[in-house]
């Protein structure tokens, strides 16, 4: 088996279109364990799962969102080496903006 190369990766989305434009999308992604080396060897990273929202809102051609990554603040990684350990990935994170169409 290759390095950093986990034998099962997960991806779910839904996205809700609500009432008076709003929106709800909800992402989910799991990354089994995988290995700094090759054959299951080196250190091995721990399997994660992490969640992400995302609000909107449309008001005629404008659109407003707001979003959350990695909700739940899990603590993972997904590199790593022998001499240094474990490079974590951001905790929770938010981010937002505005989105205008021209067309309909």
């Amino acid at each position: 088996m290759l390095q950093f190369s986990p034998k099962h990766i997960a991806n779910y989305r839904m996205d809700f279109d609500g009432p008076w434009g709003t929106g709800i999308t909800s992402s989910l992604r799991y990354v089994h364990h995988q290995f700094t080396d090759i054959g299951e060897g080196g250190l091995k990273l721990p399997s994660y799962l992490v969640w992400g929202l995302r609000l909107s809102k449309r008001i005629g051609m404008w659109e407003g969102f707001f979003g959350v990554d990695n909700l739940t603040a899990r603590r993972y990684a997904q590199q790593a080496d022998t001499f240094n350990g474990y490079y974590p990935q951001p905790g929770r994170t938010y981010w937002g903006g505005v989105t205008l169409r021209f067309y309909q």
